[in-house]
């Protein structure tokens, strides 16, 4: 879910990052340079922007990733492999707090090779600076503050002024989904809204994305599973299996992010649910109000 949400703020909201990352309101466009496809880069992770002479590459991570470096490095001579005459700016933005020592690394180096790029740590960032901008606003209760509450009170009260309702439903998902990395998800709803989050064409588009993505993991799965098993039987049985597997755990997720963490319980009962019932499951994913709810829904089916 954060990189679906981070690529629609970044691609949505290109000049208001240029102003951030570069210092100037440079529009840009997506750029999809189809022979980086390779491994070890992951397509589902990377952002790219482009304007007539720059290349934005962005990359937003929730954890440490100590091969970062290298795949900056490795980023870097593949792009300029297919854009020679563009510069390139690099930026590894880090969403959650980390003591990590490589959310500190800015730097790839080998004996006479040595590779920089830009590592941002938003927790270090004061809040102020992403208060000013549309795009910026969902990353600001991320910043640095003495209240995080506050930040997001002031985000949300900002987004309330935005007239059109398509953008701002957008734009309290966003919120919603970076802010429960560091703020309670119960006080994370209640401040922006339940109901125009839910309502919201991103928040539809994550749900959809996500089950095409379980179904093709799910697939991918029961493939694996097939060829090991070397039965046609097998292979159907191990696509099925996944994809139940990933339908569950998208659920999961989802009713997370509406009702807060699930008690440990409930995980497991979800988890042990016949297909029709999680049929039924994903139909009244909406109409819970609380774990309660949640826990006596289940119950009655078992």
């Amino acid at each position: 879910m954060f990189d679906f949400t981070c690529k629609y703020l970044v691609e949505n909201f290109s000049t208001d990052f240029a102003t951030w990352l570069l210092g100037k309101p440079i529009k840009m466009t997506r750029l999809e340079p189809t022979e980086l496809s390779l491994e070890p880069l992951r397509a589902d992770s990377v952002i790219f922007l482009q304007a007539e002479n720059i290349i934005l590459h962005l990359e937003f991570q929730t954890r440490a990733d100590p091969k970062m470096p290298f795949r900056m490095l490795d980023y870097c001579v593949r792009l300029h492999r297919q854009f020679p005459d563009k510069e390139l700016r690099q930026f590894v933005i880090y969403l959650k707090p980390s003591r990590a020592a490589s959310v500190y690394q800015d730097v790839f180096e080998l004996p006479r090779t040595r590779h920089e790029f830009d590592a941002i740590r938003l927790w270090e960032q004061p809040a102020e600076q992403f208060l000013s901008d549309a795009g910026l606003l969902p990353f600001a209760p991320l910043a640095q503050a003495e209240n995080k509450t506050v930040v997001l009170q002031e985000v949300a009260t900002k987004i309330n002024q935005i007239a059109d309702i398509k953008l701002r439903g957008n734009l309290s998902t966003s919120t919603g989904i970076l802010s429960a990395l560091v703020l309670d998800q119960t006080l994370v709803r209640t401040i922006l809204g339940r109901n125009i989050m839910q309502d919201s064409p991103l928040y539809q588009s994550i749900l959809s994305e996500g089950l095409v993505e379980g179904l093709e993991r799910g697939r991918q799965q029961g493939r694996e599973l097939g060829l090991e098993q070397g039965l046609e039987q097998g292979r159907e049985q191990g696509l099925e299996q996944g994809r139940e597997q990933e339908r569950r755990e998208l659920l999961l997720e989802l009713l997370a992010m509406k009702l807060g963490e699930l008690p440990e319980e409930i995980s497991k009962s979800v988890q042990t649910l016949s297909k029709s019932h999680l049929s039924d499951l994903k139909s009244a994913l909406f109409s819970f109000e609380t774990t309660a709810n949640l826990a006596q829904w289940i119950q009655a089916r078992q």
